[in-house]
């Protein structure tokens, strides 16, 4: 599979398996790491802002169990596809969804 259909892939495994908008009772304070939210929320990052976003404390919603890695900022690897959070977001702030690892 190219690197173009993969990034593809995971673009649409993306939009497949993206959770429900969240409520306003989801959306939390602030913050860098899931140990500044409350029980139950963890802290997620918006895909759009890339490396420079400060993520928000939100409740999970679970939906469904598809796995595309994509980059974290700090050099792991992370699901895209299916984060258990509002569409747009991620558990650890990301490098461009569609490029590869190094």
């Amino acid at each position: 599979m190219s690197p173009r259909q993969a990034t593809v892939l995971g673009l649409l495994a993306l939009a497949a398996c993206s959770a429900p908008a969240s409520s306003s009772d989801d959306a939390g304070a602030p913050c860098t790491s899931p140990a500044q939210c409350n029980d139950g929320q963890v802290c997620a990052f918006p895909a759009a802002d890339r490396c420079f976003g400060l993520g928000t404390c939100m409740a999970l919603h679970p939906v469904c169990n598809a796995i595309v890695l994509g980059c974290a900022c700090d050099g792991s690897k992370i699901n895209i596809a299916c984060t258990d959070l509002p569409a747009g977001y991620f558990s650890k702030p990301v490098r461009d969804p569609s490029a590869s690892c190094p």
